[in-house]
């Protein structure tokens, strides 16, 4: 019997007993061990994307040149079984004045990568704000991309990114702000910036919406979602809860406009529900959002806070005005091989299967790694509509191979990617894959 229909089979007897299960990985294999020495950059507390030819491209939040963080490229080996190779494309903290790339990078036009820094540096405050930056691909035979700092931001247009960024219609990137531009409030922003029309030009910032305005709420910490001419996303805190909420932006119906916000779910951390999503969201073809919450969910001692944190999922109204729908896919206990507390967000796979990661829990316990090290999880959908959704986990880290993997993944070719902050050899982070 083959182990897909093997999977298929305990999968669904688990759906019917409402379990969780855990089958092996067809293969897990650890990519890469940061070190902090060689200034070569280490604790990648974001993702990775899979660049053309299989490459994969990533951050760190310390090392490099500057110490400031790095951005850096794993080349696959030439042979199977062969070691990645790590090339460092730039420092940060150079003559640019950015540091701290909290976010991951993203792949444009022309093979740029375009990524944030949480925060920059002026000539009289420095490491305030943060900035937008693209690298472009080198030429000849040097291996550095030379940078260039697309927008800093001032504070009155918002500050501190931490969300990777996203391309969209138009020619443009979407990202967001952590923090706004009224300095008495959280607030927080959401901004496209668009690309020049003439080769050399300016890029151009927009702010679509202004979190300060409401007051009281944290700007989105995770990634956004487009949809159409719409975008969703979420906020750490706020909301009717004061735990966070999903958020859903229209464009203007005239030029020049304002862009209108809707709140079309408030956490509640009660009665089972989530709160405190630091992850965006990610939108399926029939407009249906996933995502994940790091806290609330079902009472667990096993947790911090009591509480290891939900998957869910959000149901667009059939009609105009309607409430969305959410459905609480998982609830993390941190039990029996368990994750707990997702600061990460899901992917979508194939036939509705949804990845994530956990930055606890997860069936191995040691000096390491106290409460787990964490997991890789898949989330399967029931064979029916309505039914219980499945968790199967996928790996377990027992620091040796990684721990606390605060960022999500990435599938290509069938194979997943991600990071963990910490572990390896040197504890401090590393890249693995996993074939599911």
């Amino acid at each position: 019997m083959s182990k897909s229909v093997v999977r298929t089979f305990v999968t669904a007897v688990a759906a019917m007993l409402g379990m969780s299960v855990a089958l092996p990985a067809q293969t897990f294999t650890s990519l890469y061990s940061f070190t902090p020495q060689g200034g070569t950059g280490y604790r990648p507390i974001a993702g990775v994307i899979v660049g053309p030819q299989g490459q994969l491209y990533g951050t760190t939040f310390y090392g490099g040149a500057y110490t400031y963080g790095t951005v850096y490229e794993l080349a696959p080996p030439g042979s199977p079984g062969g070691a990645w190779t790590k090339t460092v494309l730039h420092s940060f903290g150079d003559q640019n004045g950015d540091v701290y790339p909290h976010a991951g990078v993203t792949l444009g036009p022309g093979g740029a990568l375009y990524g944030v820094t949480e925060a920059g540096s002026s000539s009289t405050l420095p490491f305030t704000n943060g900035t937008v930056y693209q690298l472009r691909p080198p030429s000849g035979t040097s291996t550095h991309w030379p940078e260039s700092v697309l927008h800093q931001f001032t504070g009155a247009d918002g500050q501190n990114p931490l969300a990777s960024l996203v391309a969209g219609p138009g020619n443009a990137i979407f990202g967001a702000t952590a923090a706004g531009t009224d300095p008495t409030t959280y607030g927080g922003t959401v901004f496209r910036l668009t690309a020049p029309s003439a080769a050399g030009g300016e890029w151009s910032l927009t702010t679509l919406w202004d979190f300060s305005m409401v007051g009281g709420v944290d700007g989105p910490q995770g990634t956004l979602a487009i949809y159409g001419d719409r975008i969703y996303g979420t906020t750490k805190d706020g909301g009717t809860g004061a735990v966070g909420a999903v958020f859903e932006l229209t464009p203007p119906t005239v030029e020049g406009g304002s862009w209108t916000e809707n709140t079309i779910y408030n956490f509640t951390a009660e009665n089972g529900d989530g709160s405190t999503p630091y992850a965006g969201v990610v939108v399926d073809a029939n407009g249906v959002l996933y995502g994940t919450t790091e806290a609330g969910g079902l009472p667990d001692q096993n947790c911090a806070h009591g509480f290891c944190g939900i998957a869910f999922s959000l149901a667009p109204p059939s009609l105009s005005g309607v409430t969305w729908t959410e459905t609480i896919l998982h609830s993390f206990t941190g039990e029996n091989g368990d994750g707990a507390t997702p600061y990460a967000g899901v992917i979508l796979g194939p036939d509705g299967v949804l990845y994530g990661t956990t930055a606890a829990g997860g069936s191995i316990q040691n000096q390491s790694c106290g409460a787990g090290c964490g997991i890789v999880y898949e989330l399967v959908p029931p064979p029916s509509q309505g039914g219980t959704w499945t968790e199967v986990v996928l790996h377990n880290f027992n620091g040796a191979d990684g721990n606390e993997p605060y960022a999500g993944l990435v599938l290509a070719n069938g194979t997943l990617y991600g990071t963990t902050a910490y572990g390896g050899a040197s504890n401090q982070g590393t890249v693995f894959s996993v074939v599911p």
